[in-house]
């Protein structure tokens, strides 16, 4: 018997009492699971893989999907399923990691930033205030990991770095572009502490991030640069979604 340790994201129904969870796990990466008879009602099995669990998946390979058998509950991440606010934010980022990230792509340091996330959330001394900029930084970070992040360390057109003024960004070019290259189309212009914070979020979790003293301008144009590429490159309007 075969076995990882996962993040549930979601459940579907297959067949009258089988089920298919979509689980992001530390060993796999982004996996399609079965579960047999996990409907019934006598199934304890079903208790341990709500949505929002982290837990130990035990399984057997099958041809359709591999077969859930057991799984152990790490963490059920009780405040964040207490709270409405939360567990919607959770569900945005469940949302982005099944769009983003291929399956079967195992990849230990986004399940590091994965895991530190929902560790975060589910902490109550990490306020309502802050939880909504937390989960916009988490997005960011998945699109970094992705590859899909836009290139702030110089103009995609003419490849100078840019060292002064705000941050004109180019969806088309993917990053940044000058001003005087007149034919880049500029989708948005951001403050320049948008870079730090960039920066700042790649060398460590959210939480570090978190403490820093940023205005709400700075916030704001990193949620508007982290919308935009989302709805570029996947059609997903994350802004409703946190």
């Amino acid at each position: 018997m075969n076995h990882t340790e996962g993040i549930i994201l979601s459940s579907a129904s297959r067949r009258e009492a089988d089920a298919v969870f979509k689980i992001y796990t530390k060993e796999l990466g982004l996996v399609d699971f079965q579960a047999k008879s996990v409907k019934k009602a006598q199934a304890k099995l079903k208790f341990n893989l709500q949505p929002f669990n982290r837990a130990t998946i035990y399984f057997v390979p099958a041809r359709y999907l591999p077969i859930i058998v057991d799984a152990k509950v790490e963490n059920n991440f009780a405040v964040i399923k207490n709270d409405l606010e939360r567990l919607k934010l959770a569900g945005a980022v469940g949302h982005v990691l099944r769009n983003i990230f291929e399956p079967n792509w195992p990849d230990y340091r986004s399940w590091q930033k994965i895991t530190a996330y929902f560790d975060s959330l589910n902490n109550p001394a990490v306020g309502a205030d802050k939880i909504s900029n937390l989960t916009c930084l988490m997005c960011y970070q998945l699109l970094w990991l992705g590859g899909f992040d836009p290139e702030l360390a110089r103009c995609t057109v003419c490849l100078k770095p840019i060292f002064r003024g705000r941050l004109n960004i180019s969806l088309i070019n993917g990053g940044l572009v000058h001003t005087n290259c007149a034919y880049a189309e500029v989708s948005l212009s951001v403050n320049r502490e948008v870079l730090y914070l960039v920066n700042d979020m790649k060398k460590t979790d959210p939480r570090a991030v978190l403490s820093q003293e940023l205005n709400s301008d700075v916030w704001n144009d990193f949620r508007k640069l982290t919308q935009f590429f989302f709805q570029y490159y996947f059609g997903l309007d994350i802004g409703e979604l946190i």
